[in-house]
């Protein structure tokens, strides 16, 4: 078997769609992929719009007349061209692949179509391919990595006004002549009462084609080995893992009344002046230019700076960066806690310790991952989690939606209580959630 999965253009469809979200669906209350993630989006949101080209033909657009929504966008030869139909039934049998930016969210999309199948090892993702060769992660940085133009200036603009469930208002967009102008978007625009704009979203949906094409073929080919790794990817990635969505959507609760709460006493604690305990540069200038010890101010400091140039005396040298991050914070924390322990605090040294143990408790991006997981579940599975060549040239894996290649590992579990996780565990599960 070749190391190339293609040897002929012809046998790449290079594919993209656009797509609207709708009200009173099963999507999120927002319908924004961005906050639910593809898996979850597709489930309140419907294709209007495909655009393809195969091997080096020009660009074809297949576009919805209205927004019915009652209307499918059947894959069949009476919906769509016919040369996208029998590339289609190559495809099914192995003999051709699909070839789009961030591959998920087409396949996706399109296998909401009725009739449609896209399996992963149909798939080809030039986002994928782009990253090991270190372009830029969006189409647009990476069309202008390889020399062109980038994207349509417009097309967040119409992307605004057709494809969320109620458009745009007061939005700016650009004349085809590339004149400047504004308009009013009306609620649920549609292609037949916004006839020129939906011609300028349909241009915009034949450039990124042409986009698309032009890095895939200026950035390296990723070997057939590669793909099948990539494909078993978006498998683990279709399958996902099981969430305990109750459990996440109470800790969320938990954790914006902890976070509202600490940004109460850290205003109270310093007259105002710090109002949140995500506020690094002003809690770290707090609790240095307040604290009263020269060891515990030291170990905010992340660089010294000289007074004048050339000085050699330490006693010359002041910070010039100050830093709350948690290895410095925690030897903060352990010079109060040893000095509480030892022989007291004053009232201003218990102040200083409080507004620390804040920002140690309170600044952690841990606690939102609960609510993220509570937007992008799929019906009680977290997909979509892991994005193959996320890591530029080194072929590593990066996480994107909830970030679970980040998770916390510290541990309330310790000696004198060896079933501490548990026990709140069970305490969480039985607040009652107004």
């Amino acid at each position: 078997m070749s190391d190339q999965l293609w040897t002929s253009i012809d046998q790449l469809c290079f594919i993209d769609v656009e797509s609207k979200a709708l009200p009173h669906t099963r999507g999120t209350p927002d319908e924004s992929v961005v906050t639910s993630g593809a898996y979850r989006y597709r489930r309140g949101a419907r294709v209007v719009m495909i655009q393809h080209a195969i091997g080096n033909a020009v660009p074809t657009v297949s576009a919805f007349p209205d927004f019915d929504i009652t209307r499918k966008f059947l894959w069949s030869p009476g919906s769509i061209p016919d040369d996208l139909w029998a590339f289609h039934q190559r495809a099914l049998r192995g003999e051709a692949w699909y070839v789009a930016w961030n591959m998920t969210f087409d396949r996706l999309m399109l296998n909401t179509i009725d009739g449609c199948e896209i399996r992963p090892d149909m798939t080809i993702d030039v986002m994928a391919q782009g990253l090991a060769s270190n372009s830029p992660g969006t189409l647009e940085g990476a069309s202008r990595f390889v020399g062109r133009h980038g994207k349509q200036q417009d097309g967040k603009n119409l992307i605004g006004l057709f494809s969320n469930a109620d458009g745009w208002h007061d939005l700016t967009t650009f004349h085809p002549h590339g004149a400047e102008h504004s308009w009013v978007g009306e609620p649920g625009a549609k292609p037949n009462t916004h006839a020129i704009e939906w011609e300028r979203f349909k241009s915009y949906g034949a450039q990124d084609i042409d986009e698309l094409r032009a890095v895939f073929q200026a950035t390296r080919p990723l070997p057939r080995r590669e793909w099948e790794e990539y494909w078993v990817s978006e498998r683990i990635n279709d399958r996902g893992m099981g969430v305990d969505v109750d459990f996440c959507y109470r800790a969320d609760l938990i954790a914006e009344a902890n976070k509202r709460r600490l940004g109460i006493q850290l205003k109270a604690l310093t007259g105002g002046k710090i109002t949140a305990p995500t506020q690094r540069e002003r809690i770290a200038n707090w609790l240095y230019d307040n604290c009263p010890s020269p060891e515990a101010r030291d170990t905010l400091v992340k660089v010294w700076a000289d007074i004048e140039d050339g000085a050699e005396d330490d006693d010359q040298l002041v910070p010039a960066k100050l830093s709350v991050a948690e290895d410095n914070l925690n030897k903060y924390l352990t010079f109060y806690r040893n000095l509480d322990e030892a022989e007291g605090l004053t009232d201003e040294e218990f102040d200083l310790l409080q507004i620390a143990e804040a920002r140690s408790f309170g600044a952690s991006a841990t606690p939102a991952k609960f609510g993220k997981i509570v937007d992008q579940h799929d019906e009680g599975r977290l997909k979509g989690q892991y994005r193959f060549n996320g890591a530029q040239q080194t072929g590593r894996f990066s996480s994107v939606g909830v970030q679970i290649h980040n998770l916390i590992r510290a541990s309330l579990t310790d000696k004198d209580h060896p079933g501490r996780e548990v026990e709140v565990i069970d305490f969480i599960h039985q607040l009652e959630i107004d």
